[in-house]
């Protein structure tokens, strides 16, 4: 069901006409912004709706025990690009799956917009059911403040990859997105679903759209093609490695540092609550993505890694071991001397020059040193080699996390590979970068 529609430029808005989240302005690269829900995905948690909160009813043998009657409305939001638009007729073009950053919503779709247009794909996305905005106060707070809470996060976790599947599979199915008016320009879909039941779709995340979407990926029977944007996996060695962690563990009263205040406590929790947390992050499903080891009923899927030198969100050394895991080769070549941490870079991943015309991949982009002030912010230092994050006020810089997939190599990367391309040389024929940085 669509419930609203609203031009790029905002024309035909009244103050975004509830469309929350929205950027700020016109943006050139959107034609429409297209808002609704999925009604009646099923819902497996104890409570029906799936509200925040609610958790699995498992039977002793681990299997879940679920009412047939509960359903739950999946919000969504897509993007549809200027390229669609061709003179008043529409272009059809492939579709993809967006997923969003850290505990944000679905209006981080507007992330896709230089991409989309570019691609002439359109784009749509719902929340991380979770891990999302809506499931701060009344799911993460409380298991913060008690860890024998944080199963039900992983259990609503797992409700929100079949929300994306479901969400997904109305994008590309002949009968869904494409027939609805907000979806057509002239009369002329903008979805391409020519291909009938055997249409596929893309899907890209960035961030924590990058962790849950590695487990998404190896789960969904309609991907071939996924971009996971500065990625990484094991969510209890990148708590203590990321700056993003800090403002939630030292919220007064709430926050898991005011509940859990001894130090040796501290790694034994979040140790215990991985085991859980595997069910709802890419820990969990790496190893499906390595060739051959598909779980049933699902195709081989290409992963492009889209990594951050110095990103000190998410920790390049997990990124590196999710790497390893799921069999990714490395761009070569990767980072110049001294621009990475480790005494003995990349052990155990094999080095590939480019262009790189299949399999999983995994590219380095860097936005230069904290000497440098680019085109997106300052420059960034090589991650500690300590169980620390580096943060600005200790002279790491600026926050590299965000700029890969907003540099010209990385929106060239994220548009050949998806279309089956693998990845090209970059642009210097030489490093991947990013930020305007040209290299030392």
């Amino acid at each position: 069901e669509v419930t609203h529609a609203c031009g790029g430029g905002y024309t035909d808005c009244t103050t975004n006409d509830g469309l929350d989240g929205l950027p700020p302005g016109p943006d050139a690269n959107v034609y429409r912004y297209v808002d609704g829900f999925i009604r009646d995905v099923p819902c497996y948690l104890n409570v029906d709706g799936c509200p925040p909160g609610s958790h699995f009813d498992l039977n002793p043998d681990g299997t879940v025990n679920f009412d047939p009657a509960f359903k739950t409305d999946v919000p969504f939001r897509c993007l549809i690009p200027n390229s669609a638009n061709s003179g008043g007729t529409g272009v059809p073009g492939r579709v993809g799956i967006f997923g969003h950053g850290v505990l944000g919503s679905y209006a981080q779709i507007w992330a896709q917009a230089a991409l989309a247009n570019e691609t002439g794909q359109t784009w749509c996305a719902t929340n991380w059911a979770g891990f999302s905005n809506p499931d701060l106060v009344p799911g993460l707070m409380p298991a913060m403040s008690d860890l024998s809470n944080f199963y039900k996060l992983v259990d609503r976790m797992q409700q929100g990859f079949v929300n994306f599947m479901m969400l997904g599979r109305a994008a590309i199915h002949p009968a869904g997105l494409a027939t609805k008016p907000e979806f057509q320009i002239g009369g002329v879909p903008v979805i391409d679903v020519s291909d009938g039941d055997d249409t596929r779709l893309l899907y890209m995340g960035i961030s924590q759209g990058a962790v849950m979407g590695a487990a998404l990926t190896a789960l969904q029977p309609d991907v071939d093609y996924a971009v996971l944007g500065v990625p990484t996996i094991n969510y209890s060695t990148i708590l203590r490695r990321s700056i993003d962690f800090d403002q939630y563990a030292a919220i007064p009263g709430f926050g898991l540092w005011a509940n859990y205040p001894d130090e040796e406590v501290r790694p034994l929790g979040l140790g215990m609550i991985q085991l859980l947390w595997d069910r709802g992050e890419g820990n969990g499903y790496a190893q499906n993505l390595r060739a051959g080891n598909e779980l049933p009923n699902t195709p081989p899927h290409q992963v492009l890694m889209a990594v951050a030198v110095g990103d000190p969100q998410v920790p390049t050394v997990a990124s590196e071991v999710e790497a390893r895991t799921i069999g990714a080769r490395l761009y070569s070549p990767t980072v110049h001397p001294g621009r990475h941490s480790d005494v003995d870079p990349f052990m155990g991943i094999e080095l590939v020059d480019p262009p790189i015309t299949s399999g999983n991949t995994m590219v380095y982009y860097d936005g230069g040193p904290p000497s440098f002030t680019g085109t997106l912010g300052q420059g960034t230092e090589i991650n500690p080699p300590m169980n620390v994050p580096g943060r600005p006020e200790w002279g790491f810089g600026g926050d590299s996390h965000y700029y890969p997939w907003q540099s010209e190599d990385g929106i060239r990367h994220e548009s050949t590979f998806l279309a089956g391309n693998g990845v090209p040389a970059c642009l210097s024929g030489d490093y991947c970068y990013s930020n305007g940085w040209t290299g030392p």
